[in-house]
């Protein structure tokens, strides 16, 4: 007889637990935040924002590319004004004072995402001269606290400017 009554209590929770289940999975789905065109941007909100940009850390090629994966991850990066009012939001305020200079005399909220990252660019990354990047590769040395592999890293990052005439499979 206890077996029994054990063995209905048992049922009852299970039932219990399946409906309430049920109820949470279809408040779920009918409270799914979505965009204009109909896909689910709730990843939005569960991402922290990006971090602000330091001349000092990167460079502005580096920081636009991390930036980009981020918006990826965040499923917006089709949505360009979107991804302005992230970059506006996300660059600090040095970044800020970069970004209305070369937005000047617009505001940077009403220029194309395309057009701020481009002008930021040229702005922040101008042509290098070969001949200064080939000298500064050649001059690099090995210090006694860099390793190997630490200084392979280097060479490797030096290199990209430098336009040598054969291609570098490293």
């Amino acid at each position: 007889m206890i077996e029994a009554m054990s063995a209905a209590i048992v049922s009852g929770m299970q039932q219990s637990q399946q409906q309430l289940l049920e109820q949470i999975k279809q408040t779920a789905e009918a409270t799914k935040p979505t965009s204009p065109a109909g896909t689910v941007t709730s990843n939005v909100t569960l991402m922290p924002n990006f971090e602000n940009f330091v001349a000092s850390k990167e460079t502005f090629k580096q920081y636009r590319n991390r930036f980009e994966n981020y918006l990826k991850m965040k499923n917006v990066d089709s949505d360009k004004s979107m991804c302005r009012h992230l970059l506006i939001n996300s660059i600090g305020a040095e970044g800020y004072k970069i970004l209305c200079s070369v937005a000047a005399p617009d505001d940077p909220s009403t220029v194309e995402y395309d057009t701020l990252i481009q002008n930021v660019e040229k702005h922040l990354c101008p042509k290098v001269n070969i001949l200064v990047e080939q000298h500064r590769f050649f001059n690099c040395i090995r210090s006694s606290k860099q390793s190997i592999a630490e200084y392979a890293a280097m060479l490797k990052l030096k290199i990209i400017d430098c336009k040598f005439g054969a291609s570098c499979k490293c």
